[in-house]
């Protein structure tokens, strides 16, 4: 059965272009001004009627959806430093700087104001004026788990020298389009929130007990709102669109496994606007197949969206294995209705230690995605700084190319190769993209921002960097989808321009990207053509080719011409020049030789020695030793070849990280 809905702000304005417009971003921004959704008073008023104890629901209340249905936030409620390698950057050993946030401004939309002066936040959050005045426990443990400084060290945030700024999340959009309209600057904002879709236990105006968000009219096994692309959807791909120096991340949302184990009787919401009282049997959210429970907000394409895993089961809570990472029991997981991969990637959202807003000096242990997003959206932060230092002439690092850099980098997670739909493209990563921003700066690396016509395809010519495995990603930031009609688990593409990435070597294989098959969501990645995805990502593990074709082209007609981000390691542009890879820039320091065989030596001119230490790819720990003053040598016979790391330190000097390729 098919409802029809109101048209959305999406239909005032005709998309013509992606680039950065102010004028077609102020027309959004009056225009969401103006929605019917945003009216939270008249919202509650509907909803609630008389009932004398939904009082409490009033600032969780921010609109109408659809005429009828209300939209009630829902809090994604929550030592990742380890697991996602963040250390590697707090310490210096990407580039030799300390990347910890300095400098950089992130922002946040919650339940109210962050305690500002938490001994760990104090003198970096900026409470936005005209909010909600109320102190949030949610929105300070949040802004803590971003940029928090470790006072106590296991509560530190991904971008300890971080700022921020706080909203509250009654103006989302309005907001987003109003921070936009002033500054054209990369902007990173977290949203640790998600509506509720399907079950949930509570008072929510007509008593305690269970309710079920999920309109029965249209399935009374699975509610409407879990994998639907809703307005609201589009008016977040919308926002990146006209401002694509906006990068939004978002919670995936708590709602697996959620709901009673047996029939009871419990309230549900109907398309007429009115609460009825059922005892019809429904299963827990994703119980059907235990895929299919990401709430709506949740499924836009322009969006980073992040689940969360427990924590890692190793000894030093660093990864080492795709078995490492446990989804957590609560986490959503996709596809979306339309088949597109959700979560984009995932971090730690369980046992976390975080900063409380009982009083400035308290913490507390929690879990949830909203806490696993703003490690990401800390991570993200550092790999703005990274970028700022190795090209701070640079244009501004778009949306498009960030969320390339994080999904190019995720570490394996799951059974099988490839992306799923409990976790995305995988762990996230901060040592690994830095790299390859350092990497890019020494054309080392490709790192493209272009644009595809109509009928044109694009072409990079690229060859190996040493015996690395090449990884791929390219996300384009695609028009928003709009619909008119309410089908549930509706399987309309909502991919607008269809982009496709080949890597093919020269006079040999193609090389295909991952996708999944939403209609069998437990089976393995394959590789093929991607017809669903604005995120296309090749991995190519074993091969013997040293030169290589990278393509872009394009299905059907573009709404436009349409920008892209390319992020490709292992490779690089044949018209680079590679680095002398001989010696080390320094006099106190030497690597050699480099490539390597059965072993190398770090030749050490200092007066009490040093030491090192040896990583892999992913940043894992493979030896470290001290160092003494002259040669040392270090045996690789055991190492298979690819790159590796070498952090070198010594008394008074501190080298950056030296890439070493093994033969």
């Amino acid at each position: 059965m098919k409802y029809f809905l109101l048209c959305a702000v999406l239909c005032m304005t005709q998309i013509t272009a992606q680039e950065y417009s102010k004028s077609e971003l102020s027309k959004y921004n009056q225009s969401v001004q103006k929605a019917d959704y945003l009216n939270a008073d008249s919202a509650f008023e509907k909803f609630a009627r008389n009932n004398t104890q939904s009082s409490h629901l009033r600032n969780s209340i921010v609109g109408m959806l659809y005429n009828s249905f209300p939209m009630i936030i829902d809090l994604h409620i929550p030592g990742p430093i380890a697991s996602t390698n963040t250390d590697r950057l707090h310490n210096g050993d990407v580039d030799g700087v300390l990347h910890r946030g300095s400098g950089i401004m992130l922002y946040q939309w919650d339940s109210g104001q962050v305690l500002s002066d938490h001994i760990e936040i104090a003198g970096r959050v900026i409470n936005a004026p005209n909010q909600n005045p109320g102190i949030s426990s949610h929105a300070t443990s949040v802004a803590g788990a971003m940029m928090a400084s470790g006072l106590q060290e296991n509560a530190k945030g991904s971008a300890p020298e971080a700022m921020i700024t706080a909203y509250d999340f009654n103006a989302v959009f309005n907001e987003l389009s109003a921070l936009a309209l002033a500054n054209s600057n990369t902007l990173i904002t977290n949203h640790s929130y998600g509506y509720q879709a399907g079950w949930r236990s509570g008072n929510y105006g007509q008593g305690q007990g269970w309710y079920w968000f999920g309109i029965p009219e249209m399935g009374e096994n699975e509610s409407f709102f879990h994998g639907a692309y809703t307005h609201i959807d589009s008016l977040y791909d919308a926002a990146a669109y006209y401002a694509p120096q906006l990068m939004v991340i978002k919670s995936i949302g708590n709602d697996r496994n959620l709901g009673p184990t047996e029939a009871v009787d419990h309230w549900a919401y109907t398309m007429e606007g009115a609460w009825i009282a059922t005892n019809t049997p429904r299963p827990r959210n994703c119980g059907q197949t235990g895929y299919d429970c990401i709430p709506y907000s949740s499924t836009g394409k322009n969006i980073l969206t992040v689940g969360a895993h427990d924590r890692l089961n190793t000894a030093d809570g660093r990864y080492t294995q795709p078995g490492d990472v446990v989804m957590t029991s609560f986490t959503s997981f996709g596809p979306t209705d339309d088949g597109r991969i959700k979560p984009d990637l995932v971090a730690q959202g369980n046992q976390m230690n975080l900063i409380a807003s009982a009083t400035n000096d308290t913490y507390i242990v929690g879990l949830g995605t909203s806490v696993s997003t703003p490690v990401v959206t800390g991570i993200a932060g550092l790999l703005l700084q990274v970028y700022n230092h190795h090209f701070p002439d640079g244009e501004v690092l778009r949306s498009d190319m960030l969320k390339a850099l994080l999904i190019n980098h995720t570490q394996e997670v799951g059974s099988a190769p490839g992306p799923d739909y409990q976790a995305g493209f995988g762990l996230v990563d901060a040592f690994a993209p830095a790299i390859t921003i350092a990497d890019a700066a020494q054309n080392e690396a490709i790192f493209k921002t272009g644009s595809i016509s109509q009928g044109e395809t694009v072409s990079y010519a690229a060859q190996r960097v040493g015996n690395a495995p090449i990884k791929a990603t390219l996300v384009w930031i695609d028009p928003p989808a709009v619909r008119q009609e309410m089908e549930l688990n509706d399987t309309t593409p909502k991919l607008v321009n269809d982009l496709d990435l080949r890597i093919e070597e020269v006079g040999g294989t193609t090389y295909f990207p991952w996708k999944l098959d939403p209609s069998n969501p437990s089976l393995p990645a394959t590789v093929g053509d991607n017809v669903l995805d604005n995120v296309e990502k090749i991995e190519i593990n074993a091969t013997a080719a040293n030169e290589y074709n990278i393509t872009i082209t394009h299905k059907g007609q573009l709404q436009a011409d349409q920008r892209y981000a390319l992020v490709v390691s292992g490779l690089k542009l044949q018209t680079q020049n590679t680095a002398d890879e001989q010696i080390v820039e320094k006099d106190e320091v030497q690597l050699y030789p480099n490539p390597a065989k059965e072993s190398f030596f770090i030749r050490l001119n200092a007066d009490h020695g040093g030491q090192y230490s040896l990583l892999s790819a992913d940043g894992r720990v493979i030896s470290k030793a001290k160092l003494q003053d002259g040669e040392n040598q270090i045996n690789i016979a055991h190492l298979p070849t690819g790159v590796y790391y070498v952090l070198i330190q010594a008394e008074g000097y501190s080298a950056p990280v030296k890439k070493l390729l093994v033969k």
